[in-house]
């Protein structure tokens, strides 16, 4: 399965921000870590791996955000 990290700078928060991409077409997924998580927390708690089979097929592309939790509370 297509793994990429995918970084680039946001203007609107001013910083560095990374996500975590799976699979090469499909139907955009977005899945947002728990409070306080990271953009690796759906990937290390085997939620990607439950939906492998419609990533591999090509059926969803999934999309992991990093969190701000930290910078906006």
């Amino acid at each position: 399965m297509k793994e990429e990290i995918v970084k680039w700078h946001s203007s609107l928060i001013d910083r560095e921000f990374e996500m975590l991409v799976f699979g090469h077409s499909g139907v955009p997924i977005i899945i947002y870590p728990t409070s306080m998580g990271s953009y690796y927390q759906n990937r290390d708690f085997k939620l990607i791996e439950s939906v492998e089979w419609y990533v591999k097929q090509g059926l969803v592309k999934i999309y992991c955000p990093d969190s701000i939790d930290n910078e906006s509370f």
